[in-house]
Parts: structure tokens; sequence; C-alpha cells
């Protein structure tokens, strides 16, 4: 390309001349070379108003502006070099209109496909009643794998409404952005998302149709999730508001908290009807892979905290916090502690700290699991719901495990866990030697397989789900 600088700052300057119309050619072009040379570092000092140097104008402008610019410029030089613009051709352009006559723009968006618990981004295209993803637009695709880049003609998406949906390391985001399209277009730079952008709850989303979902998936949509999952988190929902302001006042905190996993806490903040896992645009897989986890999350923790309602009038203790193998109980009531995913593996029990101090009953923990699991195999050690006796915390466990109740939560047909029986639930039943042990299916499962666990001393429970009578059976066996 000829003399890229030139283009460069000749980009800047109609980015420059479209965003202020005030400014002399001359302040334009001596403007322009200022951001291509400084912009990185105008960034990084993190100065409320950056001065440019060596300006014979006196001018600031903030690190949003800036970023503004730069955005609009970045784009210009995009597409210059997409279709191979010449230096003669662009130094007759003056401004952003002129440039969008001339040469046919299009829309680079990058995407980086992790699913929704890593750093990520997808776009989606409303259309009427329904949204529609990105690569329905693009006439260019590039990449693959984790990260894909499309190209999409500008006139296509101008007039269009974009959404935005955003996840870090920590999870996905409680809420969308929305843009225009031609803001979008201009403005895709990380800096500048939530100025040039309005923010809006995951419940945005609330009155669309997906358009990528296959017919199984809003089948399950219409039936299953309807029907059992959305009156779980509403319940979810309500107990975790109250007892969260019960909880903040006890560890002196002003509002209310709790800990839940990410994507049924982004689904409840976010007041999203529909499964968040269906916003993976890119693959089946893994939606059904993520929507696996979610509605196991929200059937877990809807029994545990029905079972934390019930015992209200008991209650000592209340952490509230659902995080994977806790080293502390949800709750305590009496002389009973009531653990999520309880953590039974010696180097990461209590995050360690039971293994290391070489307390008796857990160095034998292995040979246990040899016994108790048929061929060597290796099975989790984290039953879902554990109710352990006199034992408050990591320090009372350090003078044995006592387990009264084992409660395995099975939200899918029985054809799905159906070989769990002999990999996970026979093995707990001899590892964890609870007094009393219970499957709490959302489905109905055969009578010769109740029969069967029953006989192994294993209670299943059917119709655990809000209007079924499965929980209020639970209630009654456990202390």
């Amino acid at each position: 390309m000829q003399d890229s600088k030139k283009i460069y700052d000749l980009s800047t300057r109609i980015a420059i001349d479209s965003y202020f119309k005030g400014l002399s050619s001359t302040q334009l072009v001596k403007l322009a070379e200022n951001i291509y040379y400084h912009y990185d570092s105008y960034l990084d000092k993190g100065n409320v108003n950056a001065s440019l140097p060596n300006f014979d104008v006196n001018l600031q402008y903030d690190k949003e502006t800036l970023a503004t610019i730069y955005s609009i410029a970045s784009f210009i030089l995009d597409n210059l070099r997409l279709n191979n613009v010449s230096y003669g051709v662009l130094s007759g352009i003056s401004d952003f209109k002129r440039l969008s006559a001339t040469i046919p723009l299009k829309v680079k968006v990058k995407e980086y496909n992790k699913g929704l618990s890593k750093s990520s981004e997808y776009y989606f295209v409303e259309e009427g009643d329904s949204v529609y993803h990105i690569s329905r637009y693009a006439n260019v695709k590039e990449g693959g794998g984790e990260a894909i880049t499309y190209w999409i003609p500008f006139d296509v998406i101008k007039n269009k409404t974009i959404i935005e949906v955003l996840s870090s390391n920590s999870g996905l985001f409680d809420s969308v952005n929305v843009f225009s399209g031609e803001e979008f277009a201009k403005y895709n730079n990380f800096f500048l998302f939530f100025k040039n952008s309005s923010r809006k709850p995951l419940s945005y989303l609330n009155r669309f149709n997906f358009a990528w979902l296959s017919r199984q998936e809003i089948n399950f949509m219409k039936s299953d999730w309807k029907k059992y999952y959305v009156p779980m988190l509403a319940e979810i929902s309500n107990l975790v508001n109250k007892w969260a302001v019960i909880y903040a006042k006890q560890i002196g905190f002003s509002t209310p908290y709790y800990g839940l996993p990410n994507l049924l806490d982004a689904t409840i903040k976010g007041n999203a009807s529909y499964p968040v896992a269906y916003l993976i645009p890119y693959s089946k897989k893994a939606r059904d892979y993520s929507l696996q986890g979610l509605t196991k999350e929200i059937h877990q923790i809807w029994i545990v905290l029905k079972i934390l309602e019930a015992r209200a009038h008991q209650l000592n203790e209340l952490r509230l916090d659902f995080k994977q193998s806790s080293s502390v109980p949800i709750f305590v009531y009496g002389n009973y502690s009531v653990w999520h995913e309880f953590d039974l593996y010696p180097h990461t029990m209590c995050d360690g700290e039971l293994w290391y101090n070489k307390v008796q009953w857990v160095q034998g923990i292995y040979e246990k699991v040899e016994r108790c699991v048929e061929g060597g195999q290796s099975i989790p050690l984290r039953p879902d719901i554990a109710i352990l006796r006199n034992a408050r915390s990591c320090k009372d466990l350090e003078k044995g495990l006592k387990v009264d109740v084992i409660i395995e939560a099975k939200n899918l047909e029985f054809s799905v866990w159906e070989k769990n029986i002999d990999t996970q639930i026979l093995p707990y039943k001899c590892i964890f030697d609870p007094k009393l042990m219970i499957v709490a299916s959302l489905h109905s499962v055969p009578q010769i397989v109740k029969q069967y666990l029953n006989k192994q001393g294993i209670y299943l429970i059917e119709n655990v789900y809000p209007g079924g009578n499965g929980m209020e059976q639970i209630l009654k066996m456990i202390p």
C-alpha cells in the first residue's frame, strides 16, 4: 500500500472531521498525526484530559473522545485496506459521508467462541420478533475455531439494532449492550462499549425468538424449561433475596449478599426467562453442555433452599455461598449442617487443610474408595447435597465425618443417568455410609428401579419440582 502513514493520517482526519466540524484542515491533520503517534500513551496515562503535544491550538480531548476518533479511523483504515484504496482517491474525500458513498464499506466483527465461562463476545441482530447471529449478514468469514472474524457490508447493517452478549473469565454478564448498526460499525472498540451503547438486562432478550436454535431446543423451552425450571428460578430468586438480607446483616454488609454459580446468578440478576446457555450461537453441542450444567445447578440449589426454608425455625448459622467444593456449609440447623457439593477429595477437601494436618480418617479415604468402586474406576467424590452431624466447620471435621443424609439430585430423564446407579449412587452409599440416602428425581423412574434401590437402602423420590409431591416427601424423611 502506498505511504501507509499518510493514508492512516487522512483516515483519521476523515474520522475527526466527521466528529468535529469546527476544526480547520491544518488542525485536523495535526490532530490526526498526534493521535496516530500517541494514542496508546494517552489511554495508559489514565488522565481525565489528554493534552496533545506540539499542538499549536489550545485544545484538549478526554480519553473517550480520543478513543472514538481512533475507532472511527481504524474502521475507515480497515476498509481502505480491504478495498485497496489508493492515497490519491482518499485525499479527495473530506468526511465519512463522502467516504461511504465512494467505497463499499464493511464492518469487521471478531468473536471468540469460548462458551460463556471464559472471555467471549457474541453479536446478534434484531429482525422483528427474532434475533439472528451476526454471521447471517457476513459475506466474508476469516479464521475458525475459537476466533472468527466476519466482514459485513455496512449498508446491510447500518439501520439494524445490534445486541452484544459478553462474558469474562468470571462468567456471563447479567446485561447486554445494544447499539445502532452505524454506531456499532464505527465504534467497535472495547473502550467505548458503555459510552456508545444502551446497557440492558438479559431480560431485554425475553421477547425474541432465537433463530439459531434447533427444533429440539425450542421444544425444550416450551416444555420442560417452562414447566419445571421457570418456577424453580422464581422460587430461588425469592428465597435467595429473602435470606441474603439476613445473611448480609449477619456478616455486617449493608446490602444483600449471596453467592450463586455464574449462569444461575446471571439468569436471576438479569431476569432472563430463557436458558442463558442458549446465548451460545456457534455450537449446539456447546449449548447442550452448558444447559446441562445450568439445569443441574437450578435443581440442586432449589432443593437446598427448600430445606433451608423448612428448617428455618432451627437455624443456627447461615452462609448462603453455593461455591462448588466450599469449605463451609450453606447453613446449620440444630446439630446438622447442609453442604452443597461437599468435597471428599482428601487433597482438596477444606482446601487441603485436613490432609496436610494428617487427620486420620482423611488419610484412609483412598483405601475406602478402592473397596467401594469396582474396577478401580475414578469417580467424583462430590455428592450434590450432604447433611452432616456436628460439622459446622472444617475444624469440626477433624474429629470425624458423620454423614446423616446424602441427596443426589437427578433432573434429567432416567435413561440419561441410568448408568449412574453403578458408577455413582451405589459407590456413594458405600463410601459415605449415610444413615439416609435419597435420589431426588425430577422425572418418573421405572418401579423396578425404585425397588432395586430400596433393597440397597436407597430411597428414590420422584416428582421433585415445584408443584410435585417429591420435595414434601424428602422434608419428612430428613432430620
